[in-house]
């Protein structure tokens, strides 16, 4: 029992870590305007990549 208490406080402290990581208000402009220029990029490159399970022109469609 005490060992998933551990476990568990850990993940919670991992989690909350990675979503405070994500907020930090000391950026300045210019670093989030950065940070929106990257994001642009990737999500246009995302776009642009094919989707697997439509179709695959090697094996065709992948099954469900």
């Amino acid at each position: 029992m005490l060992r998933i208490t551990i476990y568990a406080t850990l993940i919670v402290i991992l989690a909350t870590g990675a979503a405070s990581a994500q907020y930090d208000p000391w950026r300045t402009p210019k670093q989030k305007e950065n940070d929106q220029d990257i994001e642009r990029v990737n999500q246009s490159t995302i776009e642009r990549l094919p989707n697997p399970k439509k179709s695959n022109l090697i094996r065709g469609p992948i099954p469900n």
